[in-house]
């Protein structure tokens, strides 16, 4: 029995093949989208746990963070960029947060830099995890 197309459907199918037409039409190779090192959409820490990700794609890489994040995180955070390039087309980037608290309680996400901010959320266009601090003392994060 045939399927009927529901307007989201027929959306999403026209957005992938106009986006094939103009790779190939500009001479672009199309790129998979990044990669995080778990294949969870959630990970829960406890308080003062670090958390270590690793994102691995075909471009340049950067990172954004839940909007709540904690104000006080940048002696905590660090991003390093580990031999890029060493094999042709591959890139990482090393996502680490130090004494996590209840306030970075949210949804990291990982794409390439040449992303528009407004495709950021968009699925191919990035990877995430959702990061959970678990914390008796703050029981609504």
């Amino acid at each position: 029995m045939a399927r009927v197309l529901s307007r989201g459907d027929f959306a999403g199918i026209l957005v992938a093949l106009l986006s094939v037409f103009v790779a190939v039409s500009v001479g672009q190779e199309l790129v998979p989208p990044p990669f995080l090192d778990t294949d969870q959409s959630e990970l829960t820490v406890s308080p003062n746990d670090s958390l270590v990700v690793t994102c691995k794609g075909r471009a340049p890489l950067s990172w954004s963070y839940p909007r709540n994040f904690g104000a006080d995180t940048a002696n905590r955070v660090s991003i390093k960029v580990p031999g890029n390039r060493s094999m042709a087309g591959e890139y990482a980037s090393v996502l680490t947060i130090q004494n996590m608290t209840s306030s970075d309680t949210g949804r990291f996400r990982c794409f390439y830099s040449n992303t528009l901010p407004a495709d950021v959320e968009d699925s191919y266009n990035a990877a995430s995890v959702y990061v959970f601090v678990k914390d008796p003392n703050e029981l609504f994060v």
